[in-house]
């Protein structure tokens, strides 16, 4: 009976399915996903479009060309995988400003607000009150200083051949 407890492959079983358990009991506690194939398409809608033009009317006194309006757009969708690339980085659970911003918010409509801070982060992410302009801007500056970080990393350490 005991030689069976000896098997590897018993051991690799068992270890398999507690790692899987703590993974989905992470995800299940805190709400983050682990695979990508969830993901929400991204949208730019008429309004958003119309928008864009607006403000490059606004900001160059002429209509944007149809090569400048691709390019607008264009930057609006790599806007949102920046701040979606941030989230899924959990970039906002170590900003302070962000957290600190979440907190004055849901203080400010919550029925107690004399909750301790981190109660108040939670119901201000289950409510949402993370999606607002200023908590996207600094998660996309975060994720672009992360993946320059990154490359910076990376680069230094390429070999280059000495010629002679």
């Amino acid at each position: 009976m005991g030689h069976w407890l000896r098997n590897p492959i018993l051991h690799f079983v068992v270890i398999g399915g507690l790692l899987f358990t703590v993974r989905e009991g992470w995800r299940t506690l805190y709400g983050t996903r682990t695979s990508g194939l969830g993901r929400a398409p991204i949208v730019i809608s008429a309004e958003r479009i119309r928008q864009l033009q607006t403000d490059f009317t606004r900001q160059g006194g002429v209509q944007p060309t149809s090569a400048q309006l691709q390019a607008l757009i264009q930057e609006a969708v790599d806007d949102e995988l920046r701040y979606r690339e941030a989230r899924q980085l959990r970039l906002d659970f170590q900003d302070r400003s962000i957290r600190t911003r979440l907190v004055q918010k849901m203080r400010a409509v919550s029925a107690d607000p004399s909750q301790d801070e981190e109660a108040l982060y939670r119901e201000a992410v289950q409510l949402g009150l993370d999606d607002d302009l200023v908590i996207k801007r600094v998660l996309r500056h975060r994720a672009n200083a992360s993946k320059s970080e990154s490359s910076t990393q990376s680069n230094s350490y390429k070999f280059t051949p000495k010629t002679t």
